[in-house]
């Protein structure tokens, strides 16, 4: 092997250890435009956590009251951004997702928001408003008679 490529394999592999490469965190962007990670169903994805809430301000967190540190099967997020007084328009949904974990980042414009959790036919709303830069508290929703997610 050439030794000029130690050193680039070796970054790589602290950058991989360091960011929790493999874990089963989902990234993408929202048809609304908004960055997102969505996690939770793997050990090593509470260093994604860690690691990617300094970039997105808003963290949904989802719990089963049976088992509250596991992934929740058949729970649907939707976030909706409200019309501004100005707007004349609808309310638009920005986020809308089975999720795979219990937890989901996403990076949110400033605006008034109804963050909706639906989990066995039933909704749970809570508002939402936040000002350019804020990052609001955490959003925690509790699911009753929820089992965890197979391994």
């Amino acid at each position: 092997m050439n030794s000029n490529r130690i050193p680039c394999l070796l970054a790589a592999a602290c950058a991989a250890l360091t960011l929790g490469v493999g874990a089963a965190v989902l990234t993408g962007t929202s048809p609304a435009g908004w960055p997102y990670a969505e996690g939770g169903s793997d050990p090593q994805d509470e260093t994604q956590l860690i690691v990617r809430r300094a970039q997105h301000n808003l963290l949904v967190m989802v719990a089963g009251h049976a088992a509250p540190l596991q992934p929740v099967q058949g729970a649907r997020l939707r976030i909706t951004q409200q019309p501004g007084p100005a707007d004349q328009a609808t309310p638009r949904p920005g986020y809308d997702r089975m999720l795979t974990g219990s937890w989901v980042l996403v990076d949110l414009p400033g605006g008034q928001y109804d963050v909706d959790l639906l989990h066995r036919g039933r909704l749970q709303r809570q508002p939402l408003s936040i000002s350019p830069g804020e990052q609001p508290p955490a959003l925690v929703f509790y699911v009753d008679g929820a089992q965890a997610a197979p391994d």
